[in-house]
């Protein structure tokens, strides 16, 4: 394990109740500095492999194999981004899948993206949180990759059902009946397209 592998604080009453304030600014400083040198946008896992290699190594690739370690890697690693964007000089865009840092000298500049609301940040800057049982853990995690599946299914489930974005759930719905009727086996439809159609409809209105 590197030897910057950021440690848990020996005093339980730190702010945190889990990780030391230098073990935190050694963090936010590599943060800063990966995506200040990464001129384009990295997701998550990208940020979090920068952070096991040279020159930063804080953390060792070990914890990331197992469900707790994942979480805990993912809650700290938010946690700075978080405290990075509402401290520094610079807008940060915060995602799973596209973190980025935008540069500005005024106010004035990417107001956009400086006004942006995220509903997560509450949640990662909240060290509460940070305490999970195994078991709360799995499930938060199998939340995840069932809302990212959603995504990436996203964009072929709407071609099956010949729709388009924007689309609003009520024309998913009436789109949905049409077409079941279109390829429903019993009225002579060929049942892999009834069934794709059935599939497709399914995941999308899972995610409204």
């Amino acid at each position: 394990m590197s030897d910057q592998y950021i440690s848990k604080a020996s005093d339980a009453s730190t702010h945190t109740d889990q990780w030391s304030q230098d073990s935190l600014n050694r963090l936010d400083q590599a943060i800063d500095q990966i995506l200040t040198e990464t001129p384009q946008s990295i997701s998550l896992y990208e940020l979090i492999r920068a952070l096991t290699q040279p020159p930063h190594q804080i953390f060792d690739e070990r914890p990331l194999g197992d469900s707790m370690g994942l979480f805990e890697t993912n809650f700290v690693v938010m946690n700075s981004l978080y405290r990075l964007r509402k401290n520094q000089a610079a807008s940060y865009e915060i995602s799973s899948l596209k973190i980025a840092k935008y540069e500005f000298s005024t106010s004035e500049e990417q107001p956009d993206k400086v006004a942006e609301v995220d509903p997560l940040e509450n949640y990662y800057l909240d060290w509460s949180n940070f305490q999970q049982s195994e078991e709360d853990v799995n499930q938060l995690l199998n939340s995840f990759w069932e809302r990212m599946l959603a995504i990436d299914f996203e964009e072929s489930d709407l071609e099956v059902l010949a729709l388009s974005k924007p689309v609003t759930l009520a024309e998913i719905k009436k789109q949905y009946r049409k077409l079941s009727q279109q390829y429903h086996p019993d009225k002579g439809g060929d049942t892999a397209d009834f069934l794709a159609v059935q599939q497709a409809y399914e995941r999308l209105t899972a995610q409204g």
